[in-house]
């Protein structure tokens, strides 16, 4: 059937670009999550190892953009180099993790996430509010 052929087509084509792109990622670049309800939350995360469309993270530090404050907001940039290091035996955002690259339909390079996806960082701060 026709709606075969076409399917089989958009699978070929997705696979090529995952080829593609899967290449341009690797140790040293960064991952951004964004989300929240209430509030925004970011959280920063460094490509440490990659094995063929699994890359291993690890959370970063942010830091400030000075003269962005606001009430209970502010842009935050990266901190690269900078791992954070748990601070008890459950807090997970220093430890090692692994996850399997995702691309979208373009070929942007992103991370599924609990809530939300995590997607390569490209420069530029991003906003980030909370409570007091």
């Amino acid at each position: 059937p026709i709606w075969a052929r076409s399917h089989a087509r958009e699978e070929e084509e997705r696979r090529a670009l995952v080829t593609e792109h899967a290449g341009d990622i690797g140790p040293g670049q960064v991952f951004c999550w964004s989300w929240g309800y209430d509030q925004t939350n970011v959280y920063y995360f460094q490509v440490i190892a990659k094995h063929g469309q699994t890359v291993t993270l690890r959370g970063i530090a942010q830091s400030f953009v000075p003269g962005s404050e606001g009430f209970m907001s502010e842009h935050v940039e990266p901190s690269i180099g900078h791992f954070l290091i748990p601070r008890y035996e459950s807090d997970n955002q220093g430890k090692p993790f692994t996850k399997r690259l995702q691309f979208t339909g373009d070929g942007r390079a992103y991370l599924s996430m609990e809530f939300g996806w995590c997607e390569l960082w490209r420069g530029g701060s991003h906003y980030q509010s909370h409570y007091a």
